[in-house]
């Protein structure tokens, strides 16, 4: 969809920090501020406001009421990573319908010790993961960059050239809170996290946020004259959700690229700001985005310049690979970054050509995504069929009377035809490594004495993948294909037993 005259006309950013514990608050009001100061936009003209984080207690109109503003719309745009993009989509929306002039869009995140941080949100899948040991995001992009690696050959150099890259750009950004030269033997020497993920894939956590305002066109005229459009927009939710064995090297992005590129051309892209929670993930971007075929994402990178001075400039401010994440922030670096670039404001990380950016955002990843940390699970009236079998040493999974789908994890209805009416059957309990880490740093410290954890992803022989750890003689010899059947782990509650796998004889 093509946008119709719906403007970037101003940002703020805070200083990131790793010791501040200014409450959350401080940190929207000073992004705001930062961003009046640029406009020149009085706190009265703000029409809309836009939230985006998981450390605040409180939703946008309590936030609104904290900071004195009397609005006609407000968002509270959780949507992880792709919160940023996401909200602006939402705001554009409001603007051309009319509804308002100009939204301030905000997301942050802070230390403060005082506060209720990260809200709960324990999504049903969460069960099927923590319990066994998950490390968390680090996991779950291991799992993915492990795959992508024996199935293209990818090169840990390869991926490593983006951190390196990402860091000679923030060496000219006096936001960055990573600003030491790095090489990429740095990189390779870094502390394993979870096999092949290293320290130096990973953001640093920090305080911060990071403020955009968008306008309508016509008032977009009144309070700059360095006016930047948003031209075309698009998104993917749940990506693959109704697959039970999904390509998991490839993201909704490549969805959104077919979408985006309908209004522009590919070379028409001048630099590029890429949701960089890990570089693989930029990596398969790329890919997604089609500037390269699947699998070739390691020769395309190798074979281009990502900086700033490069022929293909990625992340030109470090990302969050370097400035840091400041919670859900992360996704309104890249979009501040890009209107700075397109306004000629990037001091001396400018890019030559800037008149064309491509901004993405990530957020709350499917199936493997838990936010919890919890070292067993919370049976609900969903899945309590699925722990009720593995506490008889059953391991059973949900099939669709209607359609015969079985899917995993469980779910009120099918995913394929939606029907409420399922059943448990018992699987064989054999499958095949899909993809598997070893887990040094476990995302809950319930199980630290237990590392390294071999966490995997299983493709059943029905058919669908499910994530468990693989334990027992000959696990240090795991390789991608080996074939495993379910074991049964005692638990502290005698209720409890959690499925994991051991190799197959």
């Amino acid at each position: 969809m093509r946008r119709k005259r719906v403007c970037f006309v101003g940002y703020g950013s805070t200083e990131y920090s790793r010791k501040s514990e200014e409450p959350l608050l401080w940190y929207y009001a000073e992004a705001i501020r930062r961003a009046l100061n640029q406009t020149g936009l009085r706190k009265s003209e703000i029409q809309g406001l836009s939230i985006t984080t998981q450390a605040s207690p409180d939703y946008s109109p309590y936030v609104a009421e904290q900071l004195g503003l009397e609005l006609d719309w407000v968002l509270n745009g959780d949507y992880g990573g792709g919160g940023g993009v996401m909200s602006v989509r939402r705001a554009a929306d409001a603007i051309e319908a009319g509804h308002i002039g100009i939204a301030v869009l905000v997301g942050g995140n802070s230390f403060d010790r005082s506060a209720a941080h990260q809200r709960i949100l324990e999504y049903q899948r969460a069960n099927y993961v923590d319990v066994f040991g998950y490390g968390g995001p680090n996991t779950l992009m291991a799992l993915v960059q492990v795959r992508h690696m024996e199935e293209y050959g990818t090169t840990l150099e390869q991926i490593g050239k983006i951190a390196v890259s990402q860091r000679a750009n923030a060496l000219e950004n006096p936001q960055a809170l990573l600003r030491d030269p790095m090489t990429i033997d740095d990189y390779l020497n870094s502390r394993m996290i979870s096999d092949p993920i290293r320290l130096l894939d990973c953001v640093m956590p920090c305080s911060g946020a990071e403020c955009i305002v968008l306008a309508s066109e016509e008032r977009a005229r009144q309070i700059t004259d360095k006016i930047v459009y948003l031209v075309t927009d698009a998104e993917r939710v749940n990506y693959q959700v109704g697959n039970m064995l999904p390509d998991k090297t490839t993201f909704g992005i490549k969805v959104v690229a077919e979408r985006l590129f309908r209004e522009v051309s590919r070379d028409q892209i001048d630099f590029f700001e890429l949701y960089d929670d890990y570089p693989i993930a930029v990596l398969i971007q790329v890919e997604d985005l089609g500037y390269c075929k699947k699998g070739d994402g390691g020769k395309f990178i190798a074979a281009h310049d990502l900086t700033f001075r490069g022929d293909f400039p990625v992340n030109t401010g470090g990302g969050q690979l370097s400035v840091g994440q400041a919670g859900l922030a992360g996704g309104f670096l890249h979009i501040v970054e890009a209107v700075r670039q397109l306004r000629g404001e990037a001091g001396p990380r400018q890019v030559k050509k800037a008149e064309r950016a491509l901004v993405t955002g990530i957020g709350w990843l499917s199936y493997g995504r838990n936010l919890g940390t919890k070292s067993l699970p919370h049976v609900n009236q969903i899945d309590r069929p699925f722990w009720e079998g593995a506490a008889a040493r059953k391991l059973l999974l949900q099939r669709c009377r209607a359609c015969g789908k079985i899917q995993f994890f469980p779910r009120a209805v099918c995913v394929g035809c939606f029907s409420s009416d399922l059943e448990w059957v018992p699987s064989t309990g054999s499958g095949k490594v899909h993809s598997f880490s070893w887990v040094r740093v476990p995302r809950n410290p319930a199980f630290k004495d237990e590392v390294p954890i071999c966490y995997a992803n299983i493709i059943l022989d029905e058919g669908v993948i499910m994530e468990s750890r693989i334990v027992g003689r000959g696990v240090e010899t795991v390789k991608i294909g080996a074939r495993v059947k379910v074991a049964f782990k005692e638990t502290a509650d005698s209720e409890i037993k959690l499925p994991v796998f051991e190799l197959a004889e």
